[in-house]
C-alpha cells in the first residue's frame, strides 16, 4: 500500500531528458516588440502542447517535451493583427529561433472601433461592459450597478458572483485595494463615476503562476470615466429626517498611476449595519487549493439572540445606529514592489425588542414557552492590514500579507420568560493576527516552486452575567445572585507548505507538502460566587500535521478536462494519531456554443472540530447547556455534484444548473433533552444525514420587449438523525423548495420596471407527523425621469407570511440639476406604516412563532455635493 501511495506522489513528476525549445521575438508593423501575443503551440492532430503570452519587449521563450513528436505548429495572435502560423520538423531540430512581424488586420481594427461603443464586447478572457447602457439613473452605488449587468449577481450579503463563481477580487483599474472585504467598496463606491466593468475569466494575479497553471478564477475590474485621473474627486452627504433619521457620509479617491487612495465614512440611522461588511479569510478546505490562505479562528461559547428579521429589507425592521470608517491605499513603489494598506473602524449600536411563542410537540405533554426581549448590543470592528508585494526577479516573486483585527461586543438583554424576570449582561473581546508569506519561484518554463509560511493567533474572552432565578434553582444557588460564565479560548498556529507545479503538454501537476502545528486551549468557568466545578472545562488540544496533496488536471483536448486529487495526512492530537484519506475526481466538458458542464465526486474523511470535545457541560444561553463527546473519531461523508452553465453575456442569456448530492457515514450528532425552563445537549456519534440539492437559474434579454428576465429554483431534501426527550434516534425529513421570477425593462422615454415574484414552500415529517409552510412576496419597483434632472421612484412590497399580509411602499424623488455639483433628494420610508411583524416557523415536533416591531415611517431630506 505504501509503495502504491509513492508511486502515486511521484508519479508526475518527470525526466525532461529531450526538450523542444522556442525562442521567439514578436514585433508590431514599426518594428517595435508587440506585448500580450499569444503563442499556441500544436500537434499534428491539433492538441495544444503549450501556451504563452510574449513580455514586454515581444519576447516569448517556451519549453515542451519532445516525446513521440514530429512536427509542431505555432500560431501567433493578437487583437488588431493577422493571425500568422509557423511550421517546424523536429526531426532534424530541437531547438528554434524566429522573429517574426504582424501585420494590422484593417477588418478586425475597424470592427474593434464599432464594438467599443456597444454595450458588451469580448475580448479572450475578458468581458467589457458598459454600465451605461444599462442603467436607470436610479443607481446610488457599484452595488446597484453590478445587479444590473449581465453576467453578474450580487447576493443577499453582499457577496458577489461573475459566471457562475464567486469573485476573487474587485480590482480598481486592475489594482486590489480592498482583497477579501471588497463589500466596503461596493456599497460605498458612487455609481456616477463608472464607466466600465470587466469580467476576468481565468484570473491570476501572481505574473509566476500566470504564465503557467491554468487558473480557474474570476474577478472584476472597475474602470472609472474620464476625468477622474490624478485628481481628487469624491462625494460628501447630509440627510436629515422626522423621527430623528438621519445619514451623513464623505467620499474621497485619489487615482493615479503609481498610487490608489480611497476614504469612505458613513454615519447613519436608517437600519444599515457596517460590520457585517467585513469578511476576512476563512480557512481553506479545498485540498487543490495550493494558493489559499490558511486562517483559523477558536469558537464563541455563550450567546444573546437577538431575534433580527430576515424576510425584510433591514431597513423596514432594523433599529441600528452604524459607523463607518475606511481608509485603503494601494501603492507602485518602483516597478516591483506594490504596497497595499488598509485600516477600517466600524461600530453598530443596536436595539431590537421582540416577542416569541415557542411550543414542543413532545409525547407525552407538550412543552410551552414565551419570551419577551429588550435587547441591546454595541459592536466594534478595528482592523488593518498590510500586504507587500514583490517581484525580485522574472522567476522570483513574494507576497507577504498581514491582519490584525479587534473585535469588542457588549450586548445587553432584559427579558421576561414564562413571567419569569432575566437580566444578561454580555462581555466579548474577539482579537486575531494572521501573517501569510509566499514566494513562487519559476524553476524552469515547465516547472514552479511555491513555498508558503503561515501563523495566526486567535483569542476570544467572553464574561457572561445572568440574573436569573430559574438558574439559581437549577443550580442550587441563593435566590437574587448573579452566575457568572468566564470563557477564555485561544488558538495558535504556525505552519509550512510548498508546491512544486510542472505542466508537460496535456497535463498539469501540483505536487504540495503541508507541516502544521497549532494549539487551541478551551477554557470555561460557571461561578456564583464559587466554582461549579462539574460545569467548568479546561481542555487543551495540541496538534501536528502533515498532509501529502497531489492533484492531477489532463486536458484531453481543448474542450475536456479531467482532474483527480487525493489528500493523504497525519493528525496526532493529543499524542492519539489519526490518518486521514481524502481523494476526488473531476471531469468537465467545456463548449463554446453549448456551456460547461461538469461531474465531481468527493470522499472525505476529517476530524471533529475541538469544542465539539469539551469533556463537561457548558452553560450556552440562558437556559440551554451543552456537553460534548470525548470520543474522537473520524467522520465520513461522499459528494456527488453535477454543474452545468452557459453565459452568453453579449446576447444577455445565461442558465445555471447544479445538482448535489451529500451522504455522511459517521458524524457527530446533539441528543436534547427539554423540560418547561432548560435544554440539554449532548454531542453523540453515529450514523449521519444525507441531503439533496438542486438549483436552476436562466437569464435572457428580450430586445424586442426591452425586457431582462431572470427565473430561479432551489430545492433541498435532508434526512438528519436526531434525538429529542429520548434514547431512540428518529429521524426528521425535511423538504424546502424556492421559486423566483424577476425582471427589468430598459426604456429610453417610458417608465421603466423592476418587479418580482417570491414563492418558498417547506415540509417536516418526524415519526409521521407532517407539517407545512408557505409564504410569498412580491415586488413593484417603477421610475422615471423628467427632462433629464428629475428621478422619481416608487417602491412596492408585498409579502404573505403565515396567512399574514404585509405592504411596504417606499418612494422617492430626486432633483439633479444640469451643470451643478449638488443634488437633492427626499426618501419616504414605510409610507404605510407598518408597525409589527410576527412569523412563525414549523416543524413536525415544534412551533416558533415570533413577534418584532418594525421602523415607523419618516421622511429623510439629503443634499449631496459631487467634486
Amino acid at each position: 500500500m505504501k509503495k502504491i501511495i509513492l508511486l502515486f506522489l511521484i508519479l508526475p513528476i518527470y525526466c525532461f531528458s529531450q526538450q523542444i525549445k522556442i525562442n521567439g521575438t514578436i514585433l508590431d508593423n514599426n518594428n517595435r516588440g508587440l506585448e500580450n501575443a499569444s503563442i499556441v503551440v500544436f500537434d499534428t492532430s491539433e492538441n495544444i502542447l503549450g501556451f504563452k503570452y510574449s513580455d514586454e519587449k515581444g519576447i516569448v521563450n517556451l519549453s515542451l517535451e519532445k516525446g513521440t513528436l514530429e512536427s509542431i505548429r505555432i500560431e501567433i495572435t493578437n487583437l488588431g493583427f493577422v493571425k500568422k502560423e509557423l511550421k517546424f520538423d523536429l526531426k532534424t531540430d530541437k531547438s528554434f529561433t524566429f522573429t517574426i512581424s504582424m501585420q494590422e488586420d484593417v477588418e478586425t481594427l475597424k470592427e474593434v472601433i464599432i464594438q467599443s461603443d456597444q454595450k458588451i464586447r469580448i475580448n479572450q478572457d475578458t468581458t467589457f461592459i458598459k454600465v451605461d447602457k444599462f442603467l436607470n439613473k436610479t443607481e446610488q452605488t457599484l452595488e446597484d450597478v453590478l445587479k444590473k449587468l449581465p453576467g453578474i449577481k450580487v447576493e443577499v450579503d453582499g457577496s458577489i458572483k461573475a459566471h457562475g463563481k464567486a469573485i476573487d477580487k474587485l480590482l480598481i483599474d486592475g489594482d486590489d485595494l480592498f482583497d477579501k472585504n471588497y463589500k466596503i467598496l461596493s456599497k460605498n463606491l458612487d455609481a456616477k463615476v463608472l464607466d466600465e466593468v470587466q469580467i476576468l475569466d481565468n484570473f491570476e494575479e501572481n505574473p509566476i503562476l500566470k504564465n503557467l497553471s491554468n487558473s480557474d478564477k474570476v474577478a472584476l475590474n472597475i474602470k472609472f470615466k474620464k476625468g477622474y485621473s490624478n485628481i481628487w474627486f469624491g462625494n460628501t452627504s447630509l440627510g436629515l429626517g422626522t423621527k430623528n433619521r438621519s445619514k451623513q457620509s464623505l467620499n474621497l479617491g485619489l487615482l493615479r498611476k503609481k498610487i490608489k487612495f480611497f476614504y469612505f465614512g458613513d454615519y447613519n440611522n436608517i437600519g444599515e449595519k457596517s460590520t457585517n461588511l467585513i469578511t476576512g479569510n476563512q480557512e481553506s478546505i479545498d485540498f487543490s487549493d495550493f494558493n489559499g490562505r490558511i486562517e483559523k479562528k477558536t469558537k464563541m461559547l455563550f450567546k444573546i439572540n437577538s431575534n433580527e428579521n430576515t424576510q425584510f429589507n433591514t431597513t423596514q425592521s432594523l433599529f441600528n445606529k452604524a459607523l463607518l470608517n475606511s481608509i485603503s491605499v494601494s501603492s507602485k513603489i518602483t516597478d516591483k514592489i506594490k504596497l497595499r494598506a488598509v485600516g477600517y473602524y466600524l461600530n453598530d449600536k443596536q436595539n431590537q425588542n421582540s416577542s416569541a411563542l415557542t411550543e414542543y410537540n413532545i409525547d407525552p405533554n407538550p412543552i410551552i414557552f414565551s419570551e419577551s426581549n429588550t435587547y441591546r448590543n454595541t459592536k466594534t470592528l478595528a482592523s488593518t492590514e498590510l500586504e507587500l508585494k514583490l517581484l525580485a526577479t522574472k522567476k522570483s516573486y513574494f507576497t507577504n500579507y498581514f491582519s490584525y483585527q479587534n473585535n469588542p461586543e457588549k450586548v445587553f438583554d432584559d427579558l421576561v420568560f414564562n413571567q419569569n424576570i432575566i437580566n444578561q449582561d454580555l462581555k466579548n473581546k474577539n482579537e486575531s493576527f494572521y501573517n501569510h508569506l509566499q514566494n513562487t519561484y519559476s524553476i524552469a518554463e515547465n516547472k514552479i516552486l511555491t513555498n508558503y509560511f503561515y501563523f495566526g493567533n486567535n483569542k476570544i474572552n467572553q464574561n457572561a452575567t445572568i440574573k436569573s432565578d430559574l438558574l439559581n434553582n437549577y443550580l442550587d444557588n441563593d435566590l437574587n445572585q448573579n452566575v457568572l460564565q468566564e470563557v477564555n479560548n485561544k488558538l495558535t498556529y504556525f505552519g509550512y507548505k510548498t508546491t512544486l507545479i510542472i505542466k508537460k503538454n496535456h497535463l498539469e501537476s501540483n505536487s504540495t507538502l503541508t507541516l502544521e502545528s497549532n494549539k487551541e486551549r478551551l477554557k470555561s468557568i460557571l461561578k456564583n460566587p464559587e466554582n461549579f466545578e462539574f460545569l467548568n472545562n479546561n481542555t487543551i488540544f495540541s496538534q501536528k500535521i502533515i498532509s501529502l496533496n497531489q492533484n492531477v488536471k489532463y486536458f484531453i483536448s481543448k474542450q475536456i478536462q479531467f482532474s483527480s486529487n487525493i489528500n493523504i495526512s497525519k493528525n496526532s492530537i493529543n499524542d492519539q494519531d489519526f490518518f486521514l484519506l481524502n481523494p476526488s475526481l473531476k471531469l468537465e466538458f467545456s463548449l463554446k456554443r453549448i456551456g460547461r458542464l461538469g461531474f465531481s465526486f468527493d470522499y472525505n474523511s476529517k476530524l471533529p472540530e475541538n469544542n465539539i470535545l469539551s469533556p463537561n457541560n457548558q452553560l450556552n444561553s440562558y437556559r440551554s447547556f451543552l456537553k460534548g463527546e470525548q470520543e474522537i473519531q473520524k467522520m465520513y461523508g461522499k459528494v456527488f455534484s453535477v454543474n452545468y452553465s452557459l453565459f452568453n453575456t453579449p446576447k444577455r442569456y445565461s442558465i445555471e444548473a447544479s445538482l448535489l448530492y451529500f451522504n455522511t457515514t459517521l458524524d457527530y450528532n446533539i441528543e436534547s433533552t427539554i423540560d418547561q425552563n432548560f435544554t440539554q445537549s449532548n454531542y453523540f456519534i453515529a450514523r449521519g444525514g444525507e441531503n439533496t440539492m438542486s438549483n436552476f437559474g436562466l437569464t435572457n434579454y428580450f430586445r424586442k420587449l426591452k425586457l431582462a428576465t431572470k427565473i430561479e429554483s432551489n430545492q433541498n431534501w435532508s434526512n438528519n438523525p436526531i434525538k429529542i426527550n429520548s434514547n431512540t434516534t428518529e429521524i426528521i425529513k425535511n423538504y424546502y423548495s424556492s421559486y423566483k421570477i424577476s425582471g427589468t425593462t430598459f426604456f429610453k422615454k417610458f417608465i421603466n420596471f423592476d418587479f418580482g415574484y417570491n414563492y418558498n414552500f417547506f415540509q417536516s415529517n418526524y415519526k409521521s407527523n407532517i407539517s407545512k409552510n408557505k409564504t410569498s412576496d412580491y415586488f413593484v419597483n417603477i421610475n422615471h425621469t423628467f427632462k433629464g434632472i428629475w428621478i422619481a421612484e416608487l417602491k412596492y412590497n408585498f409579502y404573505n407570511l403565515d396567512s399574514k399580509d404585509y405592504t411596504f411602499i417606499n418612494a422617492s424623488l430626486s432633483y439633479l440639476p444640469r451643470e451643478s455639483h449638488f443634488s437633492y433628494s427626499i426618501i419616504l420610508n414605510n409610507l404605510a406604516n407598518e408597525n409589527t411583524y410576527s412569523t412563525q416557523s414549523i416543524s413536525s415536533y415544534s412551533y416558533f412563532k415570533t413577534t418584532i416591531d418594525l421602523v415607523p415611517r419618516y421622511f429623510l431630506f439629503t443634499t449631496k455635493y459631487r467634486f
